[in-house]
């Protein structure tokens, strides 16, 4: 199965801390973070239906280096996906 690109730009991969696999200070990196413009579209990687959506993926209000975002679970035919760190858009249940 293929994937599509789920920016309207193509951006330069990450390198460092953005990196799958990246060494943190407390874990490995599991994701691979592709930088937009706040407010860009991200589009599913494949179609599917968005299983979850969790508001406060990450950030405390009162943290000095996260922003406080959400993230989205959208199963397809290759498995769950999962987009971090966006401002959800879509509820459980909406066909992506």
């Amino acid at each position: 199965m293929t994937w599509g690109w789920p920016l309207d730009q193509v951006p330069v991969l990450p390198a460092g801390q953005g990196c799958f696999g990246a060494g943190r200070a407390h874990d490995v990196h599991t994701g691979v973070d592709l930088y937009a413009p706040p407010g860009a579209p991200v589009r599913a990687v494949e179609a599917g239906e968005v299983v979850a959506v969790d508001p406060e993926f990450t950030g405390d209000s009162d943290s000095p280096w996260w922003n406080r975002t959400g993230a989205v679970l959208v199963e397809g035919g290759s498995g769950v996906v999962l987009y971090g760190e966006v401002d959800p858009a879509v509820r459980p249940g909406d066909r992506v």
